[in-house]
């Protein structure tokens, strides 16, 4: 007998059951939808022909349907997801006690690198608040989520809650480690290397997950795509950026400062740390507008490179400028003399 072969539209890679049939997986979304259509078929048909005498062979033979269809897609087995589909916040649960839920479980066990107890503890409160606030904040939208309710379900005073999140911006953003800092220190120790090119490798280094970097990939895009629609949905979120512009601009002014040995508030400087910051703003527009459109982090991350180097064509020639004022401190630890 010739090896059986999979009918056309089949895909051949599909797992097998124990009865030898070939099947996949859907979501329990998925399934609740193709019922729910079935019933709304069987219904149809129920009504077209109760007038005929047929209502009792119809009531059996939905209940047959309707099983079987239950049965045949509980089932199915998980096939391999297709790397070309994008996977869309309606496949994940956007629920606040779903969203909470995967957030705990991701960092379940990571356990805070400190020493002492009472750090390690307060370390895990600060986890625990971030993830509260996120899912509420995911859920619900920004706006309209108080501190009091993100307290009241943390089970702790909103004093409490401010101690490690002095506004409700920063409960959202939450960065442990400060983006402009971090911008400031491949400034600062850039070597030889042009300017404009430390500047774009730092920003287009990885698209950083952050509070997501423990979740698989498809939580950590719909969340994160989430995570981007809250953002842009709420006017106070919207202008965090340009409230912290002022902070930014300093620490970077502070470090191409010390290369040239100028006042931070030389122009030179100033104008040069905004265009920076432009840029970093650039990178930030472009992480919102592509992942709404990508199937994955790499896809992510190359678009967002690409939109950085764009920027950059308009850029460049500032910062290219700012490299012919660099001079590198001498030696002896005086202080350098920017050229005249």
């Amino acid at each position: 007998m010739p090896p059986a072969t999979a009918p056309p539209n089949m895909n051949p890679n599909r797992a097998v059951s124990s009865s030898g049939i070939k099947v996949t997986s859907v979501s329990c979304s998925g399934l609740r939808r193709i019922l729910s259509r079935a019933r709304q078929a069987i219904a149809v048909v129920w009504e077209m022909t109760s007038e005929a005498g047929t209502e009792v062979r119809m009531r059996r033979s939905a209940g047959r349907f309707v099983a079987a269809v239950g049965v045949a897609m509980g089932l199915m087995l998980r096939v391999p997801p297709d790397p070309g589909a994008m996977t869309t916040n309606s496949d994940i649960e956007l629920s606040a006690e779903a969203i909470l839920a995967t957030l705990e479980a991701a960092h379940a066990g990571a356990e805070p690198v400190v020493s002492g107890l009472r750090e390690r503890k307060k370390r895990r409160l600060r986890q625990r608040i971030s993830n509260v606030a996120t899912a509420l904040f995911l859920a619900e939208g920004f706006d309209s989520m108080s501190v009091a309710r993100i307290s009241a379900a943390c089970e702790v005073s909103e004093q409490t809650v401010f101690n490690y999140f002095p506004t409700k911006e920063s409960m959202f953003f939450d960065r442990d480690e400060s983006y402009a800092e971090a911008l400031a220190e491949a400034v600062r120790h850039r070597g030889a290397e042009p300017l404009g090119e430390v500047v774009v490798n730092a920003l287009i280094g990885g698209v950083p997950l952050d509070r997501w970097q423990d979740l698989d990939e498809p939580h950590a895009l719909s969340l994160f795509r989430r995570f981007c629609e809250v953002a842009d949905s709420s006017p106070a979120l919207r202008a965090a950026p340009y409230v912290d512009l002022e902070r930014f601009t300093a620490t970077i002014g502070a470090a191409l400062a010390a290369r040239v040995g100028a006042a931070s508030d030389d122009p030179e400087v100033t104008l040069a740390a905004i265009v920076i910051a432009g840029l970093a703003r650039a990178r930030v527009r472009a992480v919102f507008t592509h992942v709404q459109r990508v199937s994955s982090m790499a896809a992510l991350a190359d678009a967002v490179r690409n939109d950085v180097i764009r920027a950059l064509r308009i850029a460049g020639p500032t910062l290219s400028a700012f490299d012919s004022l660099d001079v590198q401190p001498p030696a002896t630890g005086s202080a350098p003399t920017k050229p005249g």
